[in-house]
């Protein structure tokens, strides 16, 4: 039965807070997520362990991401996006606080915690940005929050090596795992200011940034289907796999996300081991690649909302990244520096700019249904599988006999394919538009 017709209330939605909010609670999660991957080859020695069985903890972490997304759309349901933003910082915070006691068991705990935390941010986030920011300026809104993973990389390869050498690993740890509960503490007034709001219309105008009057009437169909509740797990996989346009966007996400990996992974390796470029030399051109990817994201968020649509961004972003990629393979050792760091770049701004664009167009199609966030966490399991499967087919390539350079070409049809597919869609959504 649906619920009755009546003058909605004026209510106000809030972006800048939204977007502090999701950019903080981003930005902790991958310091703390980045952090064993920084201490490793300093701190694994000392435990006993071999310093690449850190990837170990990784992949545990996102496999636990993959799967708690896949059940986020029930817990933002019930308790409130906001309310799962904090659990996802507590999350992390009890897994850090694990991690310092440094025995095999106890860290494979860590990154079950630290991942179930991890994958329950962006179902979140997303439906707080899409509930709170400007349509005129969602993608920006989107892009803005995503560097928030750029930028807790660099907070750990900043202060993790110098909390080493200080402090010691475990305190190091054990302060950002502080960090975590205090913002997961901190959120507590933003429930009310945040969770009130209703989601906007989709024609509704962006009058204000900090303070937005919503008066349109509620609508029944969507009441009635946020009576029911939302998909979980396989059912949640599934009603992403059914629907055309997220489908597209979800393998289009699996594609970009395995080229992203693999560049960060192995670009170090390429110009030290192949292209005989010194390790500080290659790792300062990694270093530039993060930053450049968050100057790209912003950039990418602010051209989709003012002079492309953003799925036809995201199309024309995979024929680059490809061609990026396929820069990357034809560098020789002769090649001048400036050509290499050119390339790197370039790989840097189209393969590591994409995420808040996707984001954006994932809010926009979901925008009709009720159960955001059971969207966005079942396509970000598409998302992670990439990120996952990305460097171990990469490595596959290379124990094979292969070379760095053939593995990047290799690799460059992935993003070809998916922005092809991304740019076609787009023109058959332009044909299918009224007097066009």
């Amino acid at each position: 039965m649906p619920f009755p017709s009546a003058p909605a209330s004026p209510r106000r939605t809030r972006p800048l807070l939204a977007l502090f909010v999701t950019l903080g609670v981003q930005m902790l999660a991958s310091l703390v997520l980045s952090a064993p991957s920084v201490l490793a080859p300093a701190v694994a020695p000392q435990l006993g362990f071999a310093p690449e069985r850190v990837g170990l903890f990784v992949g545990v972490a996102y496999l636990m991401a993959m799967l708690s997304g896949l059940w986020s759309g029930r817990g933002v349901a019930s308790i409130g996006a906001v309310p799962m933003s904090q659990a996802a910082m507590f999350s992390c915070a009890i897994g850090a606080f694990v991690a310092t006691a440094g025995t095999s068991w106890l860290l494979v705990a860590a990154a079950i915690a630290i991942g179930s935390g991890y994958g329950v941010i962006n179902p979140a986030s997303t439906t707080l940005l899409e509930r709170h920011s400007p349509t005129a300026r969602r993608a920006l809104f989107f892009s803005i929050k995503q560097t928030g993973v750029p930028l807790g990389v660099a907070l750990a390869g900043l202060l993790m090596p110098w909390g080493l050498a200080t402090i010691g690993w475990q305190w190091s740890i054990g302060l950002a795992a502080a960090a975590c509960a205090l913002l997961g503490a901190a959120l507590f007034p933003a429930v009310r200011r945040l969770q009130k709001a209703r989601a906007r219309p989709a024609d509704a105008p962006d009058a204000d940034w900090s303070a937005e009057p919503l008066n349109a009437p509620p609508d029944e169909s969507a009441a009635e289907l946020r009576r029911e509740a939302p998909a979980a797990g396989p059912g949640a996989l599934w009603s992403v796999l059914r629907d055309p346009p997220l489908r597209r966007l979800s393998l289009m996400s699996l594609a970009f996300a395995s080229t992203q990996l693999v560049f960060v992974t192995f670009l170090v390796s390429l110009l030290n081991l192949q292209l005989s470029h010194s390790l500080a030399w290659a790792a300062g051109i990694l270093a530039a690649a993060q930053v450049v990817s968050t100057i790209a994201r912003i950039a990418l968020g602010y051209a989709a909302d003012r002079w492309i649509d953003a799925g036809a961004l995201l199309g024309w972003l995979g024929v680059a990244m490809a061609a990026s990629l396929v820069a990357l393979a034809l560098l020789q050792p002769t090649t001048s520096d400036a050509w290499v760091f050119l390339a790197a770049i370039f790989c840097a701004a189209t393969g590591m700019g994409w995420n808040g664009v996707y984001f954006a167009e994932l809010a926009r199609t979901a925008a009709q249904r009720a159960d955001v966030a059971t969207v966005a966490g079942a396509s970000q399991f598409f998302t992670f599988a990439g990120s996952m499967s990305g460097p171990v087919l990469f490595a596959g390539v290379i124990r094979a006999g292969g070379s760095y350079s053939l593995g990047y070409a290799l690799f460059a049809l992935l993003p070809a394919a998916a922005g092809v597919a991304m740019l076609r869609a787009h023109r058959r959504r332009q044909r299918a538009r009224p007097g066009d």
